[in-house]
């Protein structure tokens, strides 16, 4: 993640459709511009992309109604700002590695003895996004992440899940993030008021990136339930509790993992 570079228009109007769709043509009306509607149309075309790719004949109908569900529900989730400044935080445009860690840099040290990085390699990954879908996954020995409930957590570690590994992980964690938004405060407010439709892109691309079926299944599950769940905190004015709770308390890890102490939370 290149939190703070700013893109040329140019560049992204040639790189971020195609990148993401493996297409150049964009759907008729749309124009890749910083802005709440053109996030709104992206979420859209990945919602279509997705579930359409993944209706199987047997739950082809039931797959369908989900598209809809989801295409419903986006203008909820995609936050309105409350003006230019706030537009320019949540939609300007980002550039996203896809697998920023350790090893894909080169690190030397500074006169104060502290790493620095020196360079940024392999960006076969690499993407465009509105700044409120952005990864800011760090990979070391595990993959210090952020998870679906917006807080700092871990998964796929390669070095032993003992209780004091895991407890070093979680530390790693925490005091990369902490040092992450205090260098780009603004990346916390994105993550928190993007927290539904950061939910809603993850949980796309990562079924999209998906080839064993029986996960694709799981994860449709999943999604229909969170669909179900927040249409109805929508229609009862309940929506949005979390991403304010989030900016109002202190950063915390999550804790609510799987058995692997993955984040499986959802807003």
């Amino acid at each position: 993640m290149q939190f703070r570079l700013s893109l040329p228009q140019d560049y992204v109007d040639t790189w971020l459709w195609g990148r993401i769709f493996n297409t150049s043509r964009l759907p008729d009306g749309v124009e890749v511009e910083p802005t709440r509607d053109f996030c709104m149309a992206l979420l859209k075309a990945e919602v279509e992309v997705t579930v359409g790719a993944t209706a199987a004949a047997a739950s082809a109908a039931r797959n369908l109604e989900l598209r809809d569900a989801l295409i419903k529900l986006i203008p909820s989730v995609v936050p309105q700002p409350k003006d230019a400044e706030e537009n320019n935080v949540l939609y300007r445009f980002v550039l996203d590695h896809g697998d920023f860690g350790v090893h894909n840099m080169t690190v030397t040290a500074d006169p104060a003895c502290l790493p620095r990085v020196t360079s940024v390699f392999d960006w076969e990954g690499g993407s465009i996004v509105p700044a409120i879908l952005t990864e800011p996954k760090m990979v070391v020995t595990v993959d210090l992440t952020i998870g679906r409930c917006g807080r700092p957590s871990i998964g796929r570690w390669g070095d032993g899940d003992t209780p004091d590994k895991m407890d070093e992980y979680e530390h790693w964690s925490e005091v990369y993030y902490s040092a992450l938004f205090q260098q780009a405060p603004e990346l916390r407010v994105v993550i928190a008021r993007g927290l539904y439709a950061r939910y809603m892109w993850f949980m796309m691309r990562k079924i999209r990136n998906e080839t064993n079926q029986d996960a694709v299944a799981e994860d449709l599950e999943q999604l229909a339930s969170w669909v179900e769940k927040t249409t109805k905190a929508v229609d009862d004015g309940q929506f949005g509790h979390a991403s304010a709770e989030l900016l109002r308390r202190p950063m915390e890890l999550c804790h609510r993992g799987g058995g692997n102490m993955h984040c499986h939370c959802s807003p």
